[in-house]
């Protein structure tokens, strides 16, 4: 493998494991150009790493990225195909600037999208009341924004045995992950599991994932990484255990430090909280105690451990000094609900049923009632070969309630 095919992947792997959304706004806010990070030969200046909430260009963190031009790929660096790009996965993007369309829409072009998800493998067990399963050993929170991708659209149509997919969000203090995408796979020929290593034991070579206790013997020393308690490691997994443990064909772990320099906006889990100036959200040291620090929502007093919240400011020295907060949600206990994340479905109707009044747009099933607004056009106008866009909520798991539905001009 080339240095510069390796330092691409170890980037990769940083920001996907750092569970962020960054959107360097360099360009937009009149800084300098961006640099060939993504190994494509294409100028990046501004990356994100979210949940797909939305398609007619693909939306990541309420950007709006043209993809018909990237390089699609998986998570080991094999191509994909555009349309294997789904609601509610988690995916990283090299792309252009980000600019502002006169209808405050939120544009970039993207040259590498890349997708994988965090868990494959059997489900241990469901608790429908607590929204929860356990699968390959790990804890799984199911909220309001999880997409399941399963025709009952509920966590009750997962049952214990089945093998899933997981792509997640990880608080890499608790080792919980929060689903954004769920989805049932047919036979696998191999499991597979990133998390945080715990428990690693090098004289009888294994180390523990939540609770699944690995045996890393059969891998040649030449081929392992580094490994290490409280490391974020992906493994591949033989489907079969042997003596409780299972048993890994390959590791990796990801190396490379974040990108300096770039304005950015970061979600994710807040940890090794010190003080409001001392703090981590993904591995990224922040300092949130200047006092131009904005916070759009929730307090100061909400950053803790265990929080989930949107940091957004610039990166030097390896520490990102936060001008503006969002708590997302706020370690509590669980008294603040998650809030509903906005999707957007940008396409032509493929099919209509007025009587139940739901259409598809870009293979999602779209609800509409009497509370939905309408712009353009009323509900009259709706039929097959429409162009609309559509803003809405999840109303089940893999069914989008519209708030609004605007006709294309």
């Amino acid at each position: 493998m080339s240095s510069t095919l390796r330092l691409d992947r170890q980037r990769s792997w940083w920001r996907r494991w750092s569970m962020l959304l960054l959107v360097a706004l360099a360009a937009a806010c009149g800084g300098g150009g961006g640099v060939d990070t993504g190994g494509t030969g294409a100028t990046v200046s501004s990356y994100s790493v979210g949940r797909i909430s939305g398609f007619g260009s693909i939306v990541v963190n309420g950007v709006h990225f043209d993809e018909s031009g990237a390089s699609i790929v998986d998570d080991d660096g094999a191509p994909r195909g555009r349309d294997e790009l789904q609601l509610g996965m988690t995916v990283n993007i090299d792309a252009g600037p980000v600019t502002t369309d006169a209808e405050g829409t939120a544009n970039s072009t993207a040259s590498r999208v890349e997708f994988g998800a965090d868990i494959r493998g059997p489900v241990d067990s469901v608790d429908v009341a607590g929204n929860t399963l356990h699968v390959l050993g790990q804890t799984v929170n199911v909220d309001v924004n999880t997409v399941i991708a399963d025709p009952g659209g509920s966590l009750a149509a997962i049952h214990a045995g089945d093998v899933v997919q997981v792509f997640a969000f990880l608080d890499t203090a608790s080792g919980a992950y929060t689903a954004t995408r769920l989805e049932r796979q047919g036979a696998l020929p191999l499991y597979r599991l990133r998390g945080v290593i715990a428990s690693l034991d090098t004289a009888a070579k294994t180390f523990r994932i939540g609770t699944a206790v690995i045996d890393y013997g059969g891998i040649a020393a030449a081929d392992l990484p580094g490994l290490a308690d409280g490391a974020i490691a992906k493994v591949d997994l033989q489907t079969t255990q042997r003596a409780g443990r299972w048993i890994a064909t390959s590791i990796r772990t990801p190396l490379a430090a974040p990108v300096e320099g770039a304005a950015t906006e970061l979600e994710g889990f807040v940890n090794a909280f010190t003080s409001l100036s001392d703090f981590q959200v993904g591995g990224v040291r922040v300092d949130a105690s200047g006092p131009a620090v904005v916070f759009d929502v929730g307090t100061a007093a909400d950053i803790a451990n265990g929080a989930r919240i949107e940091v957004e400011g610039h990166l030097q020295g390896g520490v990102l000094t936060a001008t503006r907060i969002e708590v997302r949600k706020p370690n509590d206990g669980g008294n603040r609900p998650e809030p509903p994340q906005e999707f957007d479905l940008h396409g032509a109707i493929e099919s209509l049923d007025a009587s139940a009044r739901t259409f598809v747009v870009h293979g999602t099933r779209v609800t509409f009632d009497a509370t939905t607004t309408f712009a353009r056009g009323s509900v009259a106008d709706l039929a097959v070969g429409k162009g609309v866009d559509v803003k809405g909520v999840l109303a089940t798991g893999n069914q989008v309630r519209a708030t609004r539905i605007k006709f294309d001009k």
